[in-house]
């Protein structure tokens, strides 16, 4: 198991813990195959009122993202 995030959280961190931006497709890519991932659980998004007030970014990151997720899940065949 690995999780990612833009910031490593504090203190122990109970598996592979790993910085990732969901729109930096080609380090997201090489975290699936490094890590021989079968399985993506999907959390990033810019919640309505962070949102309302950068749209574009939250159109990037909450559109582009899922995107990138679905077009790497098809990829590795990931569930």
């Amino acid at each position: 198991m690995v999780a990612t995030d833009l910031v490593r959280p504090e203190g122990k961190f109970p598996c592979k813990f790993l910085i990732l931006d969901i729109l930096h497709d080609t380090k997201f890519d090489k975290i699936i195959r490094d890590n021989k991932i079968n399985t993506i659980i999907h959390y990033a998004a810019i919640l309505s009122a962070t949102g309302e007030k950068n749209p574009d970014k939250a159109k990037a990151i909450n559109i582009r993202g899922l995107e990138i997720v679905f077009d790497l899940a098809l990829k590795h065949k990931c569930m």
